[in-house]
């Protein structure tokens, strides 16, 4: 793709994060209204593990190497996590992953 004459680099770039943004926000709202049950319930069940352990989302963050709003995803069942992060899940909250899906 050849660079158009006039348009800076700089304000190619802001202009594409503007149209992914138009696409994704939207989309990521829709998400969070439309939660899977599983998702759902799973996030409970991993706040109510984490809050019997007096663990804050900063805390599990940590001991997870993710970044808190990571957490809060999980929670508010709006992420979808793989079998392994289930299990990295698990082993920092010093369960068994049996307990997380109950």
């Amino acid at each position: 793709m050849g660079r158009r004459a006039g348009i800076s680099p700089q304000s190619r770039k802001m202009f594409l994060h503007r149209i992914m943004l138009q696409y994704l926000i939207p989309y990521s709202q829709h998400q969070t209204v439309h939660m899977s049950d599983i998702s759902a319930r799973f996030g409970k069940r991993v706040k109510e593990i984490r809050l019997k352990k007096a663990m804050s989302q900063s805390d599990l963050a940590k001991n997870l190497g993710v970044h808190p709003t990571y957490i809060s995803g999980i929670e508010r069942g709006v992420r979808n996590m793989a079998l392994k992060n289930i299990e990295r899940l698990a082993k920092a909250l010093n369960v068994r992953i049996e307990e997380l899906i109950k």
